[in-house]
């Protein structure tokens, strides 16, 4: 429910909130959008459930991030099928050995600026080696849940998972490789 003036009538036990970065965060006449929605759920405060579903646009004006920030913020944890450790797939991240000079997505351009298919791949954060998205589906299968964060209240959980996680029938690594590419040429903007 995007309109204001409806949403101020009504309570609710069960809420999914879908597209929540396309809502206003906020009007002059209501306040906030994200106020607004939880007072609706104040009939039910031990028995609601609130779901705030989205896909981040621009962090400045994000209704989905401040929420995200107030759960425990979990991310999916998958086994590096190099060392077995529990790594999460970022784009780029933090290496956590001192010999791993980058992490996260990794490819290759030939000289004519076009994709190496066979170079597109990840480098895990934690052991340094290279993998593609070829078991992916089974990485995923073995993955878990893990929280990054205390939640600002008990029993606000937070989930983010990247594209990066897509099952093996959606678009592969080389499909993001390829839309970063064209978004960030090699010496362009």
């Amino acid at each position: 429910i995007a309109n204001h003036k409806v949403l101020r009538n009504i309570s609710m036990q069960y809420g999914f909130i879908d597209d929540f970065e396309a809502m206003k965060g906020d009007t002059k006449q209501s306040g906030s959008t994200t106020a607004m929605i939880e007072q609706r759920f104040a009939a039910f405060d031990k028995k609601m459930k609130l779901f705030y579903i989205s896909t981040p646009e621009l962090k400045e004006t994000s209704n989905i991030e401040p929420v995200y920030l107030q759960g425990d913020q979990r991310k999916y944890h998958v086994p590096c099928p190099c060392c077995n450790e529990l790594i999460c797939f970022e784009w780029e991240t933090k290496c956590e050995n001192d010999k791993v000079e980058h992490a996260g997505m990794h490819w290759k351009i030939d000289d004519s600026g076009r994709l190496i298919h066979e170079s597109v791949g990840y480098i895990c954060q934690k052991c340094g080696e290279f993998f593609d998205d070829s078991t992916k589906s089974d990485l995923i299968a073995k993955g878990q849940w893990i929280p990054t964060a205390e939640p600002t209240r008990p029993g606000n959980y937070s989930y983010h998972i990247s594209a990066l996680y897509a099952p093996p029938y959606m678009y592969g690594w080389e499909h993001y490789v390829r839309e970063f590419i064209e978004a960030n040429p090699p010496g362009g903007k």
